[in-house]
């Protein structure tokens, strides 16, 4: 089984404790390794998100945003890992399909 990076679990602890169960028990399946890239968003980061077309939403209207720095989220970032790193192109994890 694959065991979520520092990063990942960095990540996840910004949010709900149910995205936490539901990203632990995918991961449990060994399907394919991932990484969360993404938890709880500040204002800065959504905003440039939205300004660059990689979001729908400016703060404070996306699930990953929220008021408080200890708040959490209600959203996450996930990416494949493919031999051991972020990769995004379709093609090198097609055989799970």
């Amino acid at each position: 089984m694959s065991a979520w990076g520092e990063k990942s679990k960095a990540e996840l602890g910004t949010v709900v404790p149910e995205l936490n169960r539901v990203m632990n028990r995918a991961l449990s399946f060994g399907l394919i390794d991932m990484a969360v890239t993404e938890g709880r968003r500040g204002r800065l980061k959504q905003n440039e998100y939205f300004y660059a077309k990689k979001s729908k939403v400016m703060w404070p209207n996306g699930a990953h945003n929220v008021q408080n720095e200890t708040d959490l989220a209600h959203a996450i970032d996930v990416a494949p890992v493919v031999n051991g790193q972020i990769s995004y192109k379709k093609d090198r994890y097609r055989d799970w399909e």
